[in-house]
């Protein structure tokens, strides 16, 4: 989002502190919405992924570091997913994958070294989801 320069500085404070409220909150949230979470940590993403689609959360690295990703469960059960780790598109609109494996709820973990930055982690139909999807929860931990 662009704010043009020549607006009240109240605007641009108000506009800042909307964006960082906004930022504070639970990672446990379900949704299929993308969210963006800063400073390290772990982020769990449960949501659900329907036929050709997928579902993916933005976090920053504060630091370099190993970046881990893990498919904790399915709903049904031993669905496999595409799991993946990339960087997000502009205004973090999409997710490009760079890192991808086939995962098996609960016994599969993508771990990746990163520089300081935004990233992208989440899962994907592997063309194989039937109608109605499949939920999923997934652990990101971050330097």
């Amino acid at each position: 989002m662009v704010f043009p320069l020549n607006r009240s500085p109240w605007l641009g404070t108000a506009c800042l502190l909307a964006l960082c409220s906004a930022a504070c909150g639970d990672d446990s949230t379900t949704t299929t919405a993308p969210t963006t979470t800063t400073g390290g940590g772990t982020s769990t993403l449960s949501s659900s992924v329907q036929p050709n689609g997928g579902s993916f959360r933005f976090f920053t690295a504060s630091q370099a570091g190993t970046v881990s990703v893990t498919l904790a469960g399915t709903n049904p059960p031993g669905v496999a997913l595409g799991l993946g780790l990339g960087i997000p598109g502009v205004n973090n609109i999409g997710c490009t994958l760079s890192v991808v494996t086939r995962a098996t709820g609960g016994a599969a973990t993508l771990t990746v070294p990163v520089d300081a930055g935004a990233y992208c982690a989440g899962v994907y139909d592997l063309g194989t989801l039937s109608e109605g999807g499949v939920g999923f929860e997934v652990r990101i931990v971050y330097p």
